[in-house]
């Protein structure tokens, strides 16, 4: 059981990383269609659309270790925890940088247009 719950973890974070992935495609996407040619895009959101790629190569440690941990036998449950605990933090860090690079410009561009008003 405890095998079946690690692969089930690995693949959760490979397709939710190839998520991600096509999410920062899409707002690259929207960025080039929506964008004000004039106004720079932040350089933490360009860090992240111009290495999207890496997402791809994300999980392949855990991937790696967990074909280890299955080479070796039935993992403990203690052992399953922690994989499922750091692939999760994993995940979800990723998760954050992916929305904070995508909010990021739309802040900026309403600031640019003039649709808020100064307080």
């Amino acid at each position: 059981m405890r095998k079946v719950t690690l692969i089930t973890v690995a693949v959760a974070l490979i397709s939710g990383c190839f998520g991600l992935f096509l999410l920062l495609h899409l707002g690259l996407a929207a960025l080039k269609n929506h964008y004000p040619k004039d106004y720079p895009v932040p350089e933490f959101t360009w860090f992240c659309l111009s290495h999207r790629a890496w997402l791809l190569a994300a999980p392949v440690p855990f991937v790696t270790w967990l074909a280890l941990a299955l080479r070796k036998g039935t993992p403990d449950s203690d052992c399953a925890g922690l994989f499922a605990a750091v692939a999760a933090l994993y995940f979800v860090a990723l998760g954050f940088m992916v929305a904070i690079a995508l909010v990021l410009p739309w802040a900026a561009i309403i600031d640019f247009l003039g649709h808020t008003k100064p307080t």
